[in-house]
């Protein structure tokens, strides 16, 4: 996905969160304070001083509004990939991530299934676009950061501090802030569900929203392709009137 970007003359800043890839994974309550610094903390230890072109997917959609809303003057544009924070179905049928022990038991157990999403090594045809990463890779990637101490804590913690369900309000005040804005949802989302897109456009009714059928949350994996050149024809029409 990136390749398009690159390939466009974009810069690009990637990096992974604190609990996830292969970050630290420190024993601390994962809020959305803890995201927002460590954006803001990474943007200035590498001393970039103009607005940036955000890119958050699921997760990253709040932090990336969050943090908007704090920084909007670092910030140029926002490109919102399946963001979290408008599960409209009610959360409580997770009760089991908030209650102490259980919820380690259950990630420790089964959080492969969490991780993988369906993506587990099966008999399903090839992914169609080219540049998709197969489900055998993905499984594989996706492997490698839970073999370390502190990754199961990191997602249990940010569940319990960091509110992905409902982010209705932050959102409504990234759309005042009036930043351009790219939203790209897939249809068959089992994870942020579809529907979502719908409350989305309320809050920030100039996004400009770009819809896959069937697409799943695994999008940038499995359609790299559609993704990325949606991004990067995004930020041609952003940044054409400042040159």
């Amino acid at each position: 996905m990136k390749g398009f970007l690159l390939d466009a003359g974009y810069s690009i800043l990637v990096f992974d969160h604190f609990g996830r890839g292969f970050s630290e994974r420190p024993n601390i309550k994962y809020t959305k304070d803890v995201f927002v610094q460590s954006l803001k903390g990474l943007l200035d230890s590498q001393e970039i001083l103009k607005p940036v072109h955000l890119v958050g997917y699921s997760m990253g959609g709040p932090i990336v509004g969050h943090f908007t809303n704090e920084f909007p003057n670092a910030v140029n544009s926002l490109s919102l990939i399946a963001p979290a924070g408008f599960m409209i179905e009610n959360p409580t049928k997770d009760w089991w991530i908030m209650k102490p022990l259980i919820g380690e038991w259950f990630l420790n157990v089964f959080g492969s299934r969490l991780v993988f999403q369906g993506n587990e090594d099966n008999n399903d045809p090839p992914r169609e676009d080219p540049l998709a990463l197969s489900k055998k890779d993905f499984v594989k990637k996706a492997s490698l950061q839970m073999q370390y101490k502190g990754f199961i804590h990191a997602l249990l913690s940010t569940a319990r501090n960091f509110n992905l369900f409902s982010a209705q309000e932050m959102f409504a005040e990234v759309g005042q802030l009036n930043k351009p804005t790219l939203t790209i949802w897939g249809t068959d989302d089992g994870v942020v569900p579809f529907r979502g897109s719908e409350e989305l456009m309320l809050h920030i009714p100039h996004s400009e929203l770009l819809v896959l059928e069937y697409g799943k949350h695994d999008i940038t994996y499995a359609n790299p392709s559609y993704v990325g050149s949606a991004i990067r024809d995004f930020l041609d029409e952003v940044i054409k009137p400042e040159v």
